[in-house]
């Protein structure tokens, strides 16, 4: 029983001895700040996703801001990765966490490093950009892919917020496996005529394009929760005015096109969609659309 008993401490202590310190230093901006909930919620994502892999203690908070403010070095995360490693040595830690967010145009990017300690070597490092509406969901994942952990699949959900080719828009149709789906984007543009309306598409470029005939009436029929998705995620509202569409005469409405023999669009009037006789008006516009996959 005794032998059973210390077996059975020896292989805890081996278990402790195992866990490795590691400290977590307040994330720092570079081109733009970041407000101090934004860095306590990226320092939380992070330190979550560490402690669940079971293989590190987290350096406490208080001993972490006692070395910063006994070295005199900077609160609000803007050190460099000496000062770092010294803080690593002086909280008893083998490895530091320096995370940065950095603005690059309308798009944001994060960056996580994992140094050790003992080398003072950068032993890992992350980089991603995406929209600051992605930022948040962004840091778990990057911090199990920096550590080597397996990540659980990824699924798009309705409503959110993605960014392609620069230009922001929001998911409002998932395909069946949630891996895809539809996306409109948050802007739109005033285009007298179909080869406008190309134009601006053209500008934007792929994969944004006019939506077909079919995701027209998909748009039109889910109006109310788009547009309350729209002005959730800071986009512009869609209203009861034509808007372009990509189908012309090789399609669903081939019939119509050779009878009229001009370009159309489709518009909104009570929650129905209407093919347009007369387009060319001053209430023409071009929304695009894109299918986004993870």
């Amino acid at each position: 029983m005794k032998k059973l008993l210390i077996i059975l401490l020896s292989a805890l202590s081996l278990t402790v001895v195992a866990q490795q310190r590691i400290a977590i230093l307040e994330p720092s901006s570079s081109g733009t700040s970041i407000d101090a909930g934004t860095r306590i919620a990226i320092r939380e994502l992070i330190s979550s996703a560490i402690v669940n892999t079971n293989k590190y203690t987290i350096v406490e908070r208080a001993l972490l801001e006692k070395v910063i403010k006994e070295q005199h070095f900077s609160q609000s995360g803007l050190v460099d990765e000496a000062q770092a490693i010294q803080i690593g040595k002086l909280t008893g830690a083998s490895k530091v966490i320096l995370s940065v967010v950095t603005a690059t145009g309308n798009r944001t990017m994060l960056s996580i490093k994992l140094l050790d300690v003992t080398t003072a070597n950068i032993e890992k490092q992350k980089a991603k950009l995406f929209s600051s509406a992605e930022l948040l969901d962004a840091v778990e994942p990057m911090t199990k892919e920096l550590l080597g952990e397996s990540i659980s699949k990824q699924e798009l959900r309705l409503g959110q917020v993605v960014t392609i080719n620069g230009l922001e828009g929001t998911v409002i149709r998932l395909d069946q496996d949630k891996q895809s789906g539809l996306v409109i984007a948050h802007t739109e543009a005033y285009a007298f005529n179909h080869d406008a309306a190309q134009k601006y598409t053209d500008a934007i470029g792929k994969p944004w394009r006019l939506p077909t005939v079919q995701e027209a009436i998909y748009i039109t029929s889910h109006l109310t929760s788009i547009n309350e998705f729209l002005t959730q995620n800071n986009g512009k509202k869609m209203y009861q005015r034509i808007y372009w569409s990509s189908s012309r005469g090789e399609d669903e409405w081939s019939d119509y096109y050779k009878r009229y023999q001009q370009s159309y669009g489709w518009f909104f009037l009570d929650g129905s969609i209407h093919y347009c006789t007369s387009c060319g008006s001053s209430d023409d516009y071009a929304r695009v659309v894109a299918i986004y996959h993870l």
